[in-house]
């Protein structure tokens, strides 16, 4: 099987564009008593790079870039929710892939 290069590919059959996107973050307002009074929407506006192929005159492919990164996958120990099969907490790196804009959906 032949190993693609993304950058390659990228380059020879995509066209690049900026997304702009809102994100919200729930911020918890506490109350004098030290109980949560309120939860107060927090906007902000970013962008990330992306990727558009036409497939025909009417419909377009959009593909968000998502960078190499890490993160924490899994739950603590004394997470009384948490399933034991989300155990242990584990830092996973994932490669940089390209993922959809839109959920695909069968009509």
């Amino acid at each position: 099987m032949k190993k693609v290069n993304l950058q390659e590919n990228i380059e020879q059959n995509w066209s690049t564009h900026i997304f702009e996107f809102d994100t919200a973050n729930l911020k918890e307002e506490p109350h004098l008593f030290g109980f949560i009074d309120k939860l107060v929407v927090q906007k902000e506006s970013e962008k990330a790079l992306g990727l558009i192929e036409k497939l025909s005159d009417e419909i377009n492919l959009e593909l968000i870039l998502i960078p190499t990164g890490s993160f924490e996958m899994g739950a603590d120990e004394g997470e009384s929710e948490s399933l034991s099969r989300e155990r242990p907490k584990q830092e996973v790196t994932v490669k940089e892939f390209a993922l959809g804009r839109y959920p695909v959906t069968q009509a």
